[in-house]
């Protein structure tokens, strides 16, 4: 029976390790006379569900402040609408509820609906809820989720009988400021400064590496100092470190060499952990990760430089310079050097992206396979404008546009383009005689009911690229020199090779069934 304490990736949630002082800061403002609602924040893998998920169980446990607790991770089959969040956080409370408080987890089954209800009977009882929920990012990018439920969930939340846990990746500021003011007032309710799930920092070792003990390995300063410089305090890199000590050594005190040996090995296999932990970080900090491995030090802008040492791929060497603090994730930037440093030679600024984008978009296009030709030879002139004639470029959106519509029709109705009686069962019309209207907006309204109607042959992203190209022409048609730039007529010729790219797919998909 494997009992290694350390799990890197796999099923479930690993134990905490670590992490004490962050901990206890959590339960701090959940213990007060009166607690905080409070956010947990940190990139992607650095530990924040194990953390969220341990304060949980911590406080299910331990019942003279809360009489239960719960821990819902959004981020498994997030709720897309108020009504399902509130569906699913009524049957989330009331599966929590059912072995403490079995006659409100009762009441939240008979009657729908009822969470105001439970939470004001709670606070009349002077009960309180902890309700942790982990993910939090992926509800608040869902437009269906509105205004409507962050206002219940900030009436809940002042009710003071529920009190909530969050996490996510950004902070409650940046979600609704990038998703409008939706979440402004519920954020509010929030302690004012979010606890930040990063890197291992020195006091987090001991208990990190507390399992050790069990196996009787005991570690001397300068092999812990390797742990930390070798893994940064990545908590990923520092587990599959950890997890192989354990299975390697048994009473005996390790060595820097010893820790370098396995590190070495670890350069190897971990490989798909380096090339996750580097794809989550933003095109900027991997160029700054890629100069750390030229230069000593760096002095970045301030925002860079807190990431970096939040991620524990860098430390501060003076107060505004860092240097690099994973020998692990230098190693693996020094492997991209190379197609880093083109990226950025090719699209480093303003001048340089507008110089290169024609070319980029052109190689897109190649990829290509099977597409009508008269349809690419259209997406290719409007590329082809990008450097000398920017309406040109735009205005080949009604081109495009225009062939695109024939060949949906050709698929869908044949040359007689006249109206399918399934269509006509639908309440879906076309003009006097029956026939398919020549107007390209009249032509985009059908298409739009077939796709929503469950009868058309073609998938919705294929519609919804169809009608953005069609007001992509009338705004080439309307506009004035201006008012186009480079990036407007790039984003829209990358918007016409994905119309290439998926009518293509749909019209072989229709052919192969056909066929059959």
């Amino acid at each position: 029976m494997n009992n290694n304490p350390y799990q890197v990736r796999g099923p479930g949630i690993p134990q905490m390790l670590g992490r004490e002082r962050i901990f206890k800061e959590l339960c701090s403002h959940l213990t007060k006379l009166t607690p905080s609602h409070v956010h947990v924040v940190g990139p992607p893998r650095f530990g924040k569900s194990v953390l969220l998920k341990h304060l949980a169980s911590y406080f299910r446990d331990k019942s003279d402040h809360y009489i239960t607790t719960l821990y819902w991770n959004l981020g498994l089959h997030p709720p897309r609408t108020d009504d399902e969040f509130l569906r699913r956080f009524a049957a989330e409370i009331k599966n929590t509820l059912q072995t403490v408080k079995p006659e409100h987890a009762e009441y939240l089954e008979l009657e729908a609906g009822s969470l105001d209800d439970v939470f004001d009977e709670m606070k009349s009882e002077r009960l309180r809820f902890l309700a942790v929920l982990d993910g939090f990012d992926y509800v608040a990018k869902e437009s269906g989720i509105t205004e409507y439920l962050w206002d219940k969930m900030t009436k809940f939340g002042e009710k003071g009988s529920l009190w909530l846990v969050t996490g996510s990746e950004r902070r409650l500021s940046e979600l609704y400021k990038s998703e409008d003011s939706r979440m402004r007032n519920f954020s509010r309710i929030f302690f004012d400064t979010p606890s930040q799930v990063g890197c291992f920092e020195s006091h987090d070792w001991s208990g990190f590496l507390g399992p050790l003990k069990s196996r009787g390995i005991t570690y001397d300063d300068s092999a812990l100092k390797e742990i930390s410089n070798w893994t940064g305090g990545v908590p990923e890199l520092a587990a599959a470190l950890a997890q192989r000590i354990f299975d390697k050594f048994s009473d005996v005190t390790i060595s820097k060499s010893d820790v370098d040996e396995i590190a070495e090995y670890l350069d190897e296999e971990r490989w798909p952990l380096l090339k996750d932990l580097w794809n989550d970080c933003p095109t900027n900090l991997q160029l700054d990760l890629v100069t750390l491995t030229r230069r000593e030090e760096v002095r970045l802008p301030k925002e860079r430089h807190d990431d970096l040492k939040l991620r524990g791929f860098a430390r501060e060497s003076r107060k505004d310079r860092l240097r690099s603090s994973c020998r692990l994730m230098k190693r693996y930037a020094q492997q991209q050097e190379d197609e880093v440093s083109y990226l950025q030679w090719l699209f480093g600024d303003a001048d340089r992206f507008e110089s290169n984008i024609q070319s980029l978009l052109e190689l897109r296009l190649t990829h290509i396979r099977g597409a009508d030709p008269r349809l690419m030879d259209r997406v290719k002139r409007a590329i082809e404008c990008l450097q000398d004639d920017l309406i040109e470029s735009i205005a080949q959106a009604r081109s495009i546009e225009k062939r695109a519509l024939e060949l949906i029709w050709d698929a869908e109705l044949g040359p007689k383009r006249s109206l399918p009686e399934n269509w006509e069962s639908k309440g879906i019309r076309f003009d006097e005689q029956n026939k398919l209207p020549e107007e390209s907006l009249e032509q985009c309204r059908i298409l739009r009911l077939i796709i929503k109607e469950g009868v058309s042959k073609f998938t919705r992203p294929t519609q919804l690229l169809v009608d953005h190209l069609h007001w992509v022409g009338n705004f080439g048609h309307h506009s004035g020199r201006s008012t186009v730039s480079v990036s407007i007529a790039a984003a829209f010729c990358m918007s016409a090779i994905s119309l290439c790219e998926i009518l293509t797919r749909d019209l072989a998909n229709i052919a192969t069934e056909e066929e059959g």
